[in-house]
């Protein structure tokens, strides 16, 4: 079955997998508010690759208090590298 097709039924995986080739421009036109919206529905259901995809985005464009919003969930779920990276921001 198609991603899209997925992402539609609301599977994880598809959403993420979905945003990721919206995001890159791989396969799909590039668009990244609808890449943001499929990768936050994934981060909303806990998929650590998509909080820590959001968190460097975030970060990467500027937005720190969105990027440490996404890396304070990564932490909080057990992410060691995400754990690090605040005790990091808190010095």
């Amino acid at each position: 079955m198609p991603d899209y097709l997925k992402a539609k039924k609301n599977d994880n995986t598809a959403l993420k997998e979905l945003g990721f080739k919206y995001y890159h421009g791989i396969v799909l036109k590039k668009n990244i508010p609808l890449a943001l919206q499929l990768i936050t529905k994934a981060a909303e259901r806990k998929d650590l690759e998509a909080i820590n995809f959001l968190a460097a985005h975030y970060f990467n464009s500027g937005d720190t208090e969105k990027g440490k919003l996404y890396l304070s969930k990564a932490a909080s779920l057990g992410d060691s590298d995400a754990k690090k990276r605040m005790e990091k921001l808190d010095t």
